[in-house]
This record gives C-alpha cells, sequence and structure tokens, in this order.
C-alpha cells in the first residue's frame, strides 16, 4: 500500500508543469516580446530552415521576401501568441493543458518534431536573452506534451 501510494505521489508531482517563481520568471520575460513578434519569427526562420520549411504557404519565398507582408504579421503573432498563452497559463495545469492540447492537435499532424521545437527554444531565448532552468523545463514540458 504505501509503494503505491509513493508511486502515485511520484506521477502526480511529475506531471504539473511549472509553477510559483519558475513561472513568474517565465511570465516576466514573455513580457518582452510585446511588439516583437514579426522580429522574433523571423529570426526563427532565418536561423532555422528546417523549420521555415514546414510552412508551405511560404514555399519559394525568402523569409525576406515575406517579413513585411500582413499574412507573416499575422503567422507572427498567432506563434508568439500561443507561446505566451503557455506562459499565462502557468500555474493552472488545467489551462496549460488546454494550450498544448490546442498545439498539439496542429501541430503533430505537420509532423513537428521535438529537434524543431528545441531549435525554436535555442533561437527564442537567445533572441530573449533568457536563459536558467525555468526556461529549460517551460520548453521540456512542452516538448514532452506536445511533440
Amino acid at each position: 500500500m504505501k509503494l503505491l501510494l509513493l508511486a502515485l505521489c511520484c506521477v502526480a508531482s511529475a506531471s504539473a508543469f511549472l509553477s510559483g517563481p519558475g513561472a513568474a520568471k517565465i511570465q516576466g520575460d514573455l513580457g518582452k516580446v510585446k511588439g516583437k513578434e514579426v522580429d522574433i519569427v523571423y529570426t526563427v526562420f532565418k536561423q532555422n530552415p528546417d523549420i521555415y520549411a514546414k510552412f508551405t504557404k511560404f514555399s519559394g519565398k525568402t523569409p525576406d521576401d515575406i517579413k513585411s507582408t500582413p499574412e507573416f504579421a499575422t503567422l507572427a503573432k498567432q506563434i508568439i501568441g500561443t507561446v505566451g498563452d503557455y506562459g499565462a497559463a502557468l500555474g493552472d495545469d488545467a489551462k496549460v493543458k488546454a494550450v498544448l492540447d490546442k498545439m498539439a492537435s496542429t501541430h503533430k499532424p505537420r509532423g513537428v518534431t521535438a529537434a524543431l521545437y528545441k531549435s525554436f527554444q535555442k533561437t527564442v531565448t537567445s533572441y530573449l536573452g533568457v536563459s536558467g532552468p525555468e526556461w529549460d523545463q517551460f520548453f521540456s514540458d512542452l516538448i514532452a506534451y506536445v511533440a
């Protein structure tokens, strides 16, 4: 019986997403993205052609070709908005799961892999000038749930 309770406690704690001070750090850092969505996604696309290739509606065009278009601005706001929604939901696992379920439903069918998410993480955290165990967990949780 004690072993069963211990196992259940381990499973319950392993499923919890970032919360408390770690969540507050992520949420504060994500405040830096306001108004920079286009530049962030442009940087992701320029540095990660494998990610850019997933956006077939821009086939035959370079990131430079599309950066100033309304379609790209809309896409950038959606991408960064989803990351922001995930960050804003931290501290409420049910809300986090809802955001990540929606992300998984659109990304898994497109073949978005853990490696692509890790490339996205590297570029975004570098762009924002952020790092630390909170950011590692933020993206590790996302990747584990969505990829």
